[in-house]
């Protein structure tokens, strides 16, 4: 994940629902780390319903602030990401290894098409959700 944008967010109305749906996302995430990438874990969990829906929740739920950035990395995901990884067969080694540059890029979220999305929402989950 990109670095956090230089921008300051502030909590609002909707931001408890949307930094639990971010947790649920996270925990999801997790899970694929602590099986320290398991081909069968990334699978399970990138093509269950339940990541298409924590996507689609956290868009319901994103502030305005970061809304227009929620919903261009929940497209990334549901696009261009799940292309990349499961092109791979859902193995990050055969990113890292086979993968083009921009397959790599893809996969991190570093593309120039999202990383300026991301950094913002990493910023507002540093700032609102975590701080």
């Amino acid at each position: 994940t990109p670095a956090a944008a230089d921008v300051a967010f502030k909590a609002d109305s909707s931001s408890k629902a949307y930094c639990t749906t971010l947790g649920t996302l996270i925990r999801g995430f997790e899970e694929v780390e602590s099986s320290r990438f398991d081909p069968q874990a990334m699978r399970t969990v990138f093509t269950a319903d339940s990541f298409r829906e924590s996507l689609d929740s956290l868009e319901e739920s994103a502030p305005s602030d970061i809304a227009a950035d929620q919903e261009a990395v929940s497209e990334w995901f549901r696009t261009r990401w799940s292309d990349v990884i499961g092109e791979s067969d859902y193995d990050i080694r055969r990113i890292w290894l086979d993968g083009t540059p921009e397959d790599r890029a893809v996969f991190t979220l570093s593309h120039p098409d999202v990383v300026e999305h991301d950094s913002r929402l990493t910023a507002y989950e540093e700032e609102v959700c975590n701080g």
